[in-house]
């Protein structure tokens, strides 16, 4: 089980590693990288956010 975490651990560091060379290498507008960043993330939290507010 503890194995899981480090896998999931090591995707997440490769993951923001990556983050800024491709941003850089896809010649995207600064502001519509930070707008879909703020969005994905809400995306993603908002599920977290429903369930603690229902505990």
């Amino acid at each position: 089980m503890v194995i899981k975490y480090y896998v999931v651990l090591a995707i997440a560091v490769v993951a923001i590693s990556w983050a800024s060379i491709l941003i850089l290498l896809s010649d995207a507008q600064p502001i519509a990288v930070a707008f879909w960043r703020a969005a994905i993330a809400a995306v993603v939290l908002s599920p977290l956010l429903i369930i603690e507010r229902k505990k």
